[in-house]
């Protein structure tokens, strides 16, 4: 169980400092295994760590999208991505900050947290408006028709609260 978390762990740290995977990437239809794909690596969780899992079709507004749920011993994740090109199209995820509390420390700033998110969503840096708030910094951002607001754990760089939606 040790060597899990571990991995947890360090799949959780190297998703906001070193990930890029494009966060909306368009191109052509995309199928739920590779909704499934983006949501997980987004988050770095491994496929055998889920502990529940979902994939529907639906629609957000007018968009067809996959909506994919799932959860793991550390949080729960949501995911809709556009059917026609796999842009990402809401989401939602919350780490438990008791396992937050487990990890290695990072002391991230203002200025680190938000190069990460920059880094992490693919967006430009001046885009994020950010601010300490004790032991997390609070970040919101609107880029290309996407509001995010960010909540990042200044202990371990893990964004632990995140939340997407596109506007029109």
């Amino acid at each position: 169980m040790a060597l899990l978390s571990r991995r947890m762990a360090l799949g959780l740290v190297c998703s906001l400092a070193l990930s890029l995977v494009p966060i909306s990437p368009a191109s052509a239809n995309i199928n739920k295994q590779d909704a499934l794909n983006k949501a997980l690596r987004f988050v770095q969780v491994e496929r055998n760590d889920l502990e529940e899992l979902k994939i529907q079709n639906e629609r957000e507004g007018e968009i067809p999208v996959y909506q994919v749920e799932f959860a793991t011993a550390y949080g729960d994740f949501d995911f809709a991505y556009a059917i026609s090109d796999g842009r990402l199209i809401d989401a939602d995820y919350e780490i438990d900050e008791e396992y937050l509390r487990r990890l290695p420390r990072h002391n991230f700033d203002v200025k680190r947290a938000v190069s990460s998110i920059s880094s992490k969503l693919h967006i430009p840096a001046r885009t994020i408006e950010a601010r300490r708030e004790g032991n997390r910094v609070e970040a919101r951002a609107y880029y290309q028709h996407m509001v995010y607001e960010i909540e990042l754990d200044c202990r371990s760089g893990v964004i632990y609260d995140f939340n997407a939606d596109r506007r029109q």
